[in-house]
């Protein structure tokens, strides 16, 4: 039985090599100024793959980590850091309820597919910063950082034992929040699954056009 186990991962890591992933993208599609605060308007593309809700659906959990950063622009110097904001969420399945779980900010929610996607990857309205800390015509632009973890420590211990035959099926209620994502994974065909699978930690980076504050308007270059 555990030749069987084995031989089934090993097709596994191999099949799932042969998939080309998509890195993900985020684009700033519009900046405004309302009330003294300035906002931004994203979209997030590739961020859920068919990876990642597939292994939702086998019950893997998965945290995302939003960073949004406000930046001055100083010549002859590296930019200055004005604000920074972070949310983290995690996600889930319900396989009685057939629905995914967002949960975020001592909140919890039920949603279809399509709805989590919206949420993890339209983000309208975000606040930046207020206009005082940006100063007069001084350029500054976002950035924000969104940090994938598709598989907690807790719950790759759990597939290891899936693998070794020591529990026979894999339960989402058996499974942990993401808590130390940074914790290498236990074994060597493990890490390779995760890496080629697409399971494993993604990090994507984007940085909106430049803008400055004059008076009551924003100016934004390039729109």
């Amino acid at each position: 039985m555990m030749k069987i186990r084995i031989i089934s991962f090993i097709f596994v890591i191999f099949y799932a090599a042969g998939l080309e992933a998509q890195d993900p993208t985020i684009h700033f599609t519009s900046l405004s100024l309302k009330d003294g605060k300035v906002t931004a308007d994203l979209i997030i593309e590739g961020l859920v793959g068919e990876d990642l809700v597939s292994g939702l659906s086998k019950g893997m959990t998965a945290s995302l980590e939003y960073q949004l950063q406000v930046w001055q622009k100083r010549r002859f110097w590296s930019d200055k850091p004005i604000t920074e904001h972070y949310r983290r969420i995690k996600i889930s399945f319900d396989p009685w309820l057939k629905k995914y779980i967002f949960e975020s900010g001592g909140t919890k929610e039920e949603m279809v597919l399509d709805s989590l996607v919206n949420r993890l990857t339209k983000l309208n309205h975000v606040e930046g910063c207020t206009v005082d800390l940006l100063g007069e015509k001084r350029p500054c632009y976002f950035t924000l950082t969104v940090t994938l973890h598709p598989l907690a420590m807790e719950n790759v211990g759990e597939l290891s034992r899936w693998l070794s035959g020591e529990v026979k099926d894999l339960r989402p209620g058996s499974f942990k929040s993401v808590e130390e994502p940074d914790r290498k994974a236990g074994s060597w065909l493990l890490k390779v699954f995760l890496s080629v699978s697409g399971l494993g930690g993604k990090v994507t980076s984007g940085k909106s056009p430049s803008f400055q504050v004059e008076g009551q308007r924003l100016s934004v270059q390039g729109y």
